[in-house]
């Protein structure tokens, strides 16, 4: 069984390793972050590996999953570059995992040096609701060897939620579109539940069925096809009180607002603002 090493368990390190967990043993999986209590605290929650520093753990796994903060992403990987050098000249076997926004493969290996030229590499960007098993993981590999152990990689941590494979010029897009969504949905919630609790409903009530409601379009169209202007129109029956309601968002530039808000994300995220 290969074994698998995750620096940095903030929230999206967090998530993979717990997807990791419910599919291989927990002496399988090595952690470690700067802040070595947190790294403490997970290990002993979950009964896997605790490194005492990131070389300990980058020799541990094969797979070595970085996910840190993408300005402190050069300065772990010429930490652990030593180690990855010793095992590719040892002929073991090291697979590169990266997760941080707007690093690209190239950036990826010119931080490695010409050393590592042979590394396999897969750029995985998750989102932070993959503990909860519905989420998308965007992948990019540069090279047949890295398409092979993302097949690996994706069975490995599957329980995560989809792994899927894409033109790396997609891969930043495809993390913004189904990454920020929840912060946006988040709000959207937390604004109808406040008009429910202006009609005098209670807080708690007004939070889950609105909730309720958003969850179950999303089913609708996730897993019964369903286009959202479908839905809307199903919803919408003549002179009905959701027609009211969307006459009011389309008044108050509704869905310009979502298109603008996710176009202007994705432009930070690929540097070009």
């Amino acid at each position: 069984m290969d074994k698998i090493s995750f620096i940095g368990i903030g929230n999206m390190g967090s998530a993979m390793a717990l997807a990791a967990l419910k599919e291989l043993p927990a002496g399988d999986i090595c952690v470690s972050d700067g802040i070595q209590e947190k790294a403490e605290k997970f290990a002993q929650e979950h009964g896997c590996v605790c490194a005492q520093n990131n070389v300990e753990a980058a020799k541990f796994g094969k797979y070595v999953v970085v996910s840190v903060k993408v300005f402190i992403l050069p300065g772990v990987l010429e930490e652990i570059r030593p180690v990855l050098e010793d095992a590719l000249r040892r002929g073991e076997e090291k697979v590169l995992v990266p997760i941080a926004a707007g690093v690209l493969l190239e950036d990826i290996r010119k931080m490695l040096g010409d050393q590592l030229k042979g590394l396999p590499i897969v750029r995985v960007l998750p989102t932070v609701y993959a503990f909860l098993g519905c989420g998308l993981m965007s992948c990019a590999v540069g090279d047949e060897r890295s398409a092979q152990e993302f097949q690996k990689i994706s069975e490995m941590m599957k329980a995560a939620g989809t792994f899927e494979l894409m033109a790396e010029k997609m891969v930043d897009l495809a993390s913004t579109a189904s990454g920020c969504t929840p912060a946006f949905t988040a709000m959207f919630i937390e604004a109808m539940a406040d008009g429910m609790v202006l009609m005098g409903m209670p807080r708690d009530q007004a939070v889950d069925y609105v909730a309720r409601g958003v969850y179950g379009g999303a089913a609708m169209v996730l897993e019964h096809d369903r286009h959202p202007g479908q839905i809307k129109d199903a919803v919408c029956s003549p002179g009905g009180s959701t027609i009211v309601g969307v006459n009011v968002l389309e008044q108050n530039n509704f869905r310009y607002a979502a298109m603008e808000a996710i176009h202007q994300a994705a432009l930070k995220v690929l540097g070009k603002k």
